[in-house]
């Protein structure tokens, strides 16, 4: 008798602890408990309706067609690059560049730029590497007469000659649909620009980052890694949420070229996820290559597409452009130890 009632009494102290954790917020009946440092909202598991997740004829009819959004970023540049990739990029992914210290891989992420807005596409490019009007800049090399001396020991002197530049209709077509942040916008904010550029063109814009280690969000680590973790989790997140491409610059490991080019998926020293949660990995060596080591969901081939920089017209193109020559195919052992 003294068990049953020591088990009663033990029951109401639980009972009463756990009144004492329950917290109110607001005046609407919404609430949460709290446990320890463990805060459970009520309501939270509410919304969730088990039959969203059946296959359903309607949702595979919309995934398969209007909520198909592949961007085309080719121009007349980068065809081989384009057509290894998919013929574009594709909306809900992330892409994830490598690249060792240098500003080729800007000038290539400005040339996709220009080249999605070509065709019609809006680009939201936060650009944290290289200031708004240098890129700008590098558009007017690219689509005028002038190499990158020209413009800037002359052109930028004679404020007439540089009005006829930014009338060139190709330049004027990327003007409007070229958005390049170099303030820093914390990402948990970018909704609202992504909401903003659809209302304006409706048409969702491309994100493009350079580069990863540089952008911010509202929360505080102490760990770089975990840090960068974060990011990509709310780069995905947005990716997928919004329906868009994000194609992201990422520094390599030092040790990945210190000592000549050892490229793996190891060489992305920033985060510890990205390996597992970007849909593509590339990386940009130092022979102007992009070697593709994961392609995943719909983004491309595995394999190397030989490239070419003239950082007198800032341009990158398939090299058998640049060369004047057929293209021609070369099969590689990647990282994952299967043939491209």
């Amino acid at each position: 008798m003294n068990e049953l009632n020591n088990e009663k009494d033990m029951d109401l102290v639980y009972k009463e602890e756990d009144d004492e954790d329950i917290e109110t917020k607001g005046s609407n009946g919404h609430g949460s408990r709290s446990a320890g440092s463990v805060r459970i909202e009520e309501n939270s598991q509410k919304s969730i309706d088990a039959s969203s997740f059946l296959y359903d004829e309607d949702k595979i009819t919309a995934e398969l067609s209007g909520e198909y959004y592949r961007v085309p970023f080719a121009g007349s540049n980068l065809p081989s690059l384009e057509e290894k990739m998919n013929g574009g990029l594709l909306g809900g992914r992330v892409y994830v560049l490598g690249s060792i210290p240098s500003f080729d891989k800007t000038i290539f992420l400005n040339n996709i730029a220009d080249n999605i807005c070509l065709n019609g596409y809006p680009v939201l490019f936060f650009s944290y590497d290289v200031g708004r009007l240098e890129l700008f800049f590098w558009t007017l090399v690219r689509f005028s007469q002038y190499e990158m001396e020209g413009i800037t020991k002359g052109i930028l002197k004679d404020f007439e000659a540089l009005t006829e530049l930014i009338r060139i209709h190709k330049v004027k077509e990327i003007m409007g649909l070229k958005y390049v942040v170099e303030e820093m916008v914390y990402v948990d904010d970018w909704d609202r620009l992504i909401e903003q550029i659809r209302i304006r063109h409706g048409k969702r814009p491309v994100i493009l980052v350079d580069y990863l280690r540089k952008l911010k969000t509202k929360e505080s680590f102490v760990d770089e890694r975990l840090r960068v973790d974060e990011l990509i989790l709310k780069l995905n997140d947005l990716a997928k949420r919004f329906n868009v491409p994000v194609f992201v610059v990422s520094e390599l490991a030092r040790n990945a070229y210190k000592y000549g080019p050892k490229f793996t998926l190891g060489s992305f020293k920033e985060s510890g996820i990205i390996e597992y949660e970007a849909s593509w990995l590339g990386i940009w060596d130092e022979d102007e290559n992009l070697i593709i080591f994961k392609a995943e969901r719909g983004t491309g081939q595995l394999g190397r597409s030989f490239l070419k920089l003239d950082r007198n017209k800032m341009t990158v193109m398939d090299r058998n452009i640049a060369l004047g020559i057929k293209e021609t195919f070369s099969k590689f052992r990647c990282a994952c130890d299967v043939y491209c």
